[in-house]
């Protein structure tokens, strides 16, 4: 009935696990295999309808979660070299993918944690060699700019809370969790 919970699966070519569910302009499913969109208008049992938009896939072996950025899903691709941005067109009433490390692979290194600042528009990317990212994106001026950034210590997680950007940093044996300085 349209009052209860919504059970339906994703008919494809392959098996594909579920590595994210984003509620944005639609339902966005991210799998190991593909993105996928789900409409139904209202959305119940009887009117769900799921349609494949990229075969892209997201990362398989660590839980990194989508992130919205201007109206933009961010999600770290399979291969772990892509930062890709999902965005829906209307012209073609379909979502399209583009890759926001095009020209910059090299900062992209074996991704374990992002988090999005609002208020500095930057994008924060923990790499697994300890190292963080930082991304400014102003999709609407087509500015897309990469940092890389190096400290005494490996950076292992990144959390935004407010205005606020706080980074679990282990130096020698011991954590810490430090906040972010502008300067």
């Amino acid at each position: 009935l349209d009052d209860e919970a919504i059970e339906f699966a994703i008919l494809s070519d392959q098996v594909n696990a579920i590595r994210g569910i984003f509620s944005g302009r639609h339902l966005q499913v991210f799998t190991s295999g593909a993105e996928w969109m789900v409409t139904g208008d209202p959305l119940t049992p009887a009117s769900v309808q799921i349609r494949r938009q990229t075969r892209i896939g997201s990362l398989i072996d660590r839980h990194i979660p989508p992130i919205i950025v201007d109206g933009a899903t961010l999600f770290i691709a399979r291969n772990k070299e892509q930062i890709q941005e999902f965005l829906y067109t209307d012209l073609e009433q379909a979502y399209k993918s583009t890759d926001l490390a095009l020209l910059s692979r090299h900062v992209i290194n074996d991704p374990v944690d992002m988090d999005y600042d609002p208020k500095r528009r930057l994008l924060y990317l923990v790499r697994g060699d300890g190292d963080f990212a930082a991304l400014t994106a102003f999709r609407a001026e087509a500015v897309t700019a990469w940092t890389l950034h190096e400290t005494a210590g490996s950076v292992k997680s990144v959390a935004v809370v407010g205005d606020d950007t706080f980074m679990l940093v282990l130096r020698g044996s011991d954590y810490f969790i430090e906040m972010l300085d502008e300067d």
